[in-house]
């Protein structure tokens, strides 16, 4: 096993870096695939989705796999951050898209 094999086994196992956090965010070019859950969130209304799309990616990745109901130790593979700040993560995150439906 080569060194770039390990670097590419390594990244697969944690979800991190950008790969994973472009696959979180629905793949980048092209996301907005109705069937992918990271984009489609069936509990936001369409204003909701809007103002998701102008927050941070990761606060927008966050509340978008919170909404599909994935489990906080998904969200954390999808962040790079540990399971434990998730909760902090999505009340920051709510926080933000609150102070954008304030706008």
């Amino acid at each position: 096993m080569s060194a770039d094999d390990g670097d590419a086994a390594r990244g697969s196992e944690r979800g991190t870096g950008r790969d994973g956090r472009r696959a979180a965010q629905g793949g980048g070019r092209g996301a907005g695939d109705a069937g992918d859950p990271a984009t489609a969130a069936p509990s936001a209304s369409a204003p909701d989705a809007a103002l998701i799309a102008e927050l941070p990616a990761e606060s927008a990745v966050a509340l978008r796999l919170r909404r599909a109901r994935h489990p906080d130790s998904t969200i954390a593979v999808a962040l790079g951050i540990p399971v434990q700040a998730v909760p902090v993560t999505l009340k920051i995150a709510q926080g933000k898209l609150d102070a954008l439906a304030r706008e």
